[in-house]
């Protein structure tokens, strides 16, 4: 009897991680968690984020000449390295519409870095389509060019619907990054005026003027040529120069800055142990002190009855919130508040 408990709870267990798995291809990671615990996601606005659309242009000409087996491996082939590329810059893949591609920088997990990420992730994208374009034009075969936009802005993220779910960004700066892409050139970069003062120490960028957008009426414009020279070992490829301004922009610790902790993963464990309740938690830094007079709050999300995992972002003052939602142990509130005792104030559920 006992080894068949054994086996159907191994069997249980693996079905489980199948289940979370897919869960996960559809979801960013605490977006799942919060709907698998609360069977719903709170809508979130987010202040500053960044929104890339690519198209393939002459898409629908060329697709003519393929069958739709070598039409969906050509798509499968392209948006699998665009996957990766968004993966790799810290972007939340949205969706693909046809042969549109939409991902955002600064969601689900706020950074300073989104637009930078945006445009480090456009270049390789752009590359990408280049180089399969010179292997397809080198065999006397047509192929697509691309055209990419950006834009920042604020936004508001969630899930909508109760069957085939999908995690989505809604809001103006979606709209606009969606002109920019469509008032882009074919093999360029197109990004707003909005999103190019946040990348111009980075990225040498050119000025087109302000274009008529349908819709939108005139906007600011700028085509990216590739990062900086004096930032570059090539057009796409940063040097360490880089990554130091990158760090510095991200909040990270550099020469002059005084360390200190800016976000912080903080688990939460209680134990019942003869009648008494003990506490321990794991700290781990991410990064330094963010360089914004800004306090974030990130709503921590409890990940079972008795644990709760934290998000902490501690502001230029140095005051720090931790909101535990409906459903977290009071237990934790206490602990809470005698971990970070000093360093700003912890309350319950908003």
């Amino acid at each position: 009897m006992g080894i068949l408990v054994q086996v159907l709870t191994q069997n249980l267990n693996q079905e489980r991680r199948k289940s979370d798995r897919l869960l996960l291809n559809v979801l960013p990671e605490t977006i799942a968690q919060e709907l698998k615990q609360t069977d719903r996601v709170q809508p979130i606005d987010y202040e500053s984020a960044s929104v890339l659309f690519t198209d393939f242009v002459g898409f629908t000409q060329i697709a003519e000449g393929f069958t739709p087996q070598q039409l969906i491996e050509e798509l499968d082939s392209c948006f699998s390295r665009f996957d990766l590329i968004a993966k790799k810059h810290k972007l939340e893949k949205i969706k693909t519409i046809g042969d549109a591609y939409m991902a955002v920088g600064g969601v689900p997990v706020t950074n300073r870095t989104h637009a930078v990420d945006c445009v480090l992730a456009a270049l390789e994208i752009e590359q990408v389509v280049s180089r399969f374009r010179e292997q397809e034009m080198a065999e006397s075969r047509p192929y697509w060019q691309i055209r990419v936009g950006i834009h920042s802005g604020d936004l508001v993220a969630g899930v909508v619907g109760r069957e085939k779910f999908a995690y989505d960004v809604w809001g103006d700066t979606v709209n606009t990054a969606s002109r920019l892409e469509s008032s882009g050139v074919a093999g360029r970069i197109n990004i707003s005026g909005t999103t190019y003062h946040l990348v111009k120490e980075f990225f040498d960028c050119e000025f087109r003027g302000k274009i008529a957008a349908k819709n939108k009426g005139e906007i600011e414009m700028y085509f990216v040529n590739g990062i900086r020279p004096e930032l570059a070992i090539d057009s796409t490829t940063p040097n360490e120069r880089f990554y130091e301004l990158y760090q510095r922009l991200r909040g990270g610790t550099t020469a002059g800055e005084r360390p200190g902790l800016g976000v912080s993963n903080i688990r939460v464990r209680s134990n019942w142990w003869f009648g008494l309740w003990t506490f321990a938690a794991d700290h781990v830094p991410i990064s330094s002190r963010p360089q914004t007079s800004e306090e974030r709050r990130v709503i921590a999300r409890p990940r079972r009855d008795r644990e709760c995992r934290c998000e902490i972002h501690l502001g230029r003052s140095g005051h720090d919130q931790v909101f535990l939602p409906p459903g977290s142990h009071p237990r934790h509130l206490s602990y809470l508040q005698r971990l970070f005792a000093g360093k700003g104030p912890v309350a319950g559920p908003p």
